[in-house]
């Protein structure tokens, strides 16, 4: 089954690698991790964003590196783009991804749980499985309870 990981540069990329793994099934599988930056309107689409390259770069070296998956089985790419969402719907049809994994921190706004746009607009548009790893901010406050 052919995967992909949406990396974030979160605490949670470490368990998504994890859980991806269990989903490979044959030697054929492929494990493919993205890292999607958004490009604001005011910005030309392949603007030098240097520092959130730099974190993209460092967060998929990170993956690659933990996972146990033979490299020539895992694919890595940073990809820019106006709308998150809809990259990642591309690239599960470019790929043929039969599973996608993504990862959010605890969604609150104004104290109710809610998913954000991008999130919503994938979880419409993919048309294969998805796993939605939700994971608990770090530090806990009075609000979050």
């Amino acid at each position: 089954m052919n995967t992909l990981i949406v990396i974030d540069s979160a605490d949670y990329d470490r368990n998504l690698v994890t859980y991806g793994e269990k989903f490979l099934t044959s030697d054929h599988d492929q494990l493919h991790f993205v890292y999607v930056i958004e490009v604001n309107q005011t910005l030309e689409i392949d603007a030098q964003m240097e520092i959130e390259i730099e974190k993209g770069e460092r967060s998929l070296g990170f993956v690659e590196n933990i996972t146990s998956i033979p490299k020539n089985r895992v694919h890595a790419e940073l990809l820019q783009t106006r709308h998150k969402g809809a990259a990642i719907v591309n690239e599960i049809t470019r790929k043929d991804i039969r599973l996608l994994i993504l990862g959010s921190v605890y969604p609150k706004q104004y104290g109710v749980f809610k998913l954000n746009e991008y999130l919503m607009f994938v979880l419409k548009n993919a048309y294969c499985d998805v796993l939605l790893w939700r994971s608990m901010p770090s530090k806990v406050t009075s609000d979050n309870n």
